[in-house]
């Protein structure tokens, strides 16, 4: 029994000499197109994960500014110059900041009646270029050519 074993594995492939590189030649034809999409979806989510830690980083930054009483808050430009420099400085320190394009960032306090410090909002627009170079017909695209527009929600933070 151990010889009719031998004798198999000592002949000849019998013709299927090379099938496994042609299916991987056939397989990569599908895999590669879904594994670029994999990665491009996921750094859509990295740079939405960033662009909404920036904005929050943003109204951190215009809340801490100092109020010197309740409704009359600092000036607005104050508190929108260290919105966005904060939010800048985030990408920046996240080495996106070659990628990635702040189109707007509006901090305005909404002084209500009934609490003491004023409340901070801010909308976040980003422009990022795709991470492969193409952008897809459903993806969202900015007014800049070749790149791809991610909108933050409006976030708000009291005041100081």
């Amino acid at each position: 029994m151990l010889r009719r074993f031998a004798s198999f594995r000592r002949g000849k492939r019998d013709g299927r000499r090379g099938a496994a590189a042609l299916e991987f030649g056939l397989a990569m034809f599908v895999l590669t197109p879904i594994m670029i999409g994999i990665c491009d979806y996921a750094y859509f989510f990295y740079i939405g994960i960033n662009a909404v830690e920036a904005e929050r980083a943003g109204l951190l930054a215009a809340a801490n500014t100092p109020v010197s009483t309740a409704c009359t808050a600092t000036p607005v430009g104050t508190a929108q110059t260290a919105a966005s420099s904060a939010v800048t400085n985030y990408f920046r320190l996240n080495s996106l900041d070659t990628k990635v394009t702040v189109v707007s960032s509006s901090s305005t306090p909404a002084c209500r009646t009934t609490v003491p410090s004023p409340w901070w909002t801010m909308n976040l627009i980003v422009d990022f270029r795709p991470l492969f170079g193409f952008t897809m017909p459903w993806e969202k695209r900015s007014t800049t050519a070749g790149y791809l527009r991610y909108t933050v929600g409006p976030l708000a933070m009291r005041g100081n």
